[in-house]
């Protein structure tokens, strides 16, 4: 028996329902529509099989680019796939801090509002994979798409 569904055109479930949901052994059925690797729907049934769903169809693919202000010498680390986050700084190091912040503020944010945005509940499957990622390194391992 499927309890909670999660779909792109739908207000988002918060994680923390899905979490439940889980472990009191119900499935939870996903629309991967949004996902920019396979757009499938399907039912996970554990919290490890979420954490492997999303890793696959919702990956992160950090990239440097220029940023607006010319006058600056810096960088911008921008997201390629997922949710509208981005970090700059005078150097690298801080172009990631920057975009941890942000990514932090962005998760925060849209637990609390943006999920109910239609403009942002796309992103469901990004935020939940930085929701579930824990502490702060581990999330800047998983926006940098690396293991931490």
């Amino acid at each position: 028996m499927t309890l909670l569904a999660v779909r792109p055109d739908l207000p988002q479930p918060d994680i923390g329902s899905v979490l439940e949901a889980l472990a009191e052994h119900q499935s939870v059925e996903l629309d991967c529509g949004t996902s920019p690797t396979l757009s499938t729907s399907t039912a996970v049934s554990s919290r490890q099989d979420l954490e492997d769903l999303l890793a696959e169809r919702f990956p992160f693919r950090a990239h440097m680019a220029p940023v607006d202000d010319r006058k600056r010498v810096a960088v911008e680390i921008v997201l390629v796939d997922g949710p509208p986050i981005s970090g700059d700084g005078d150097n690298l190091a801080e172009a990631i801090q920057s975009l941890l912040e942000n990514a932090l503020t962005y998760i925060e944010e849209w637990e609390n509002r943006l999920r109910f945005d239609a403009a942002h509940r796309r992103y469901w499957g990004w935020v939940y994979r930085l929701l579930l990622a824990g502490d702060n390194d581990h999330i800047k391992s998983t926006l940098l798409g690396h293991a931490a």
